[in-house]
């Protein structure tokens, strides 16, 4: 595989993961519609926006696993939550 190509599957990842989760936070526009209107913005907004997320969701799950096995079990519920 093509490193391009990975990286674009990636970046597609990543964006469809982020869009879950606001999506979710903000209940007020379905993940379709945030994809739409992040999609307007200018490039490097975009990938602001999806690492933010992620780094978001990264240091969330830092945080509830000082709490051990129920604390990601926690962090794991608020996620499906979330993107449900």
């Amino acid at each position: 595989m093509r490193r391009d190509t990975l990286f674009g599957e990636l970046w597609q990842s990543a964006r469809r993961v982020a869009f879950a989760i606001l999506g979710g936070v903000i209940r007020r526009y379905t993940p379709e519609e945030i994809e739409e209107r992040v999609s307007r913005r200018p490039g490097y907004e975009q990938a602001i926006i999806v690492v933010a997320v992620l780094a978001a969701l990264l240091f969330g799950s830092l945080l509830f696993a000082n709490a051990g096995v129920i604390g990601l079990l926690v962090f794991f519920l608020i996620v499906i939550i979330l993107v449900k």
